[in-house]
């Protein structure tokens, strides 16, 4: 049997792992694994004061159990790639890995208070899971067709 694997990074807290399980769960009708992973600190750069996301990917890959349909680890680091200044998350397209960050879908982030627990309204769980839902489908459903119509998708989970 396959399991779909939501990978916690150190940092991420369990409620919102527990948010993206279950939100995955639901999406894709397939059981889901937790598996703990390392934090992202080998992929920092200082420079720009954010973590790779193509080191992150490169780990997965190594990382990914033999009985994985997907891995998407969570991090609450905040992502980039070379090209953009930032990224909400970063999957490997008609792979099996896909990193997503919830560093910029907090408040805090951006210097405002926080409203209350992270997760402590349906739109702060809609938030924290829509990164993770939009990687897994590139990583499960998308990997020949062009991704014009994500945004749509997007608006609809």
């Amino acid at each position: 049997m396959k399991y779909l694997y939501v990978g916690a990074m150190a940092e991420v807290d369990g409620d919102a792992l527990a948010a993206i399980g279950e939100r995955l769960a639901e999406e894709f009708a397939a059981p889901v694994r937790n598996l703990e992973l390392p934090a992202a600190d080998f992929a920092y750069h200082p420079a720009r004061r954010q973590c790779g996301s193509i080191p992150v990917l490169g780990t997965l890959i190594e990382r990914c159990p033999e009985d994985a349909l997907k891995l998407i680890a969570v991090t609450e680091r905040d992502l980039f790639i070379p090209v953009l200044t930032f990224v909400y998350g970063h999957a490997q397209l008609g792979g099996r890995v896909a990193v997503v960050s919830l560093a910029r879908l907090r408040q805090e982030f951006y210097g405002m208070p926080p409203i209350g627990p992270f997760l402590s309204s349906a739109p702060s769980r809609r938030r924290s899971t829509k990164p993770a839902i939009l990687s897994a489908w590139c990583i499960a459903r998308i990997a020949s067709a062009p991704c014009a119509w994500l945004p749509t998708f997007a608006r609809s989970i």
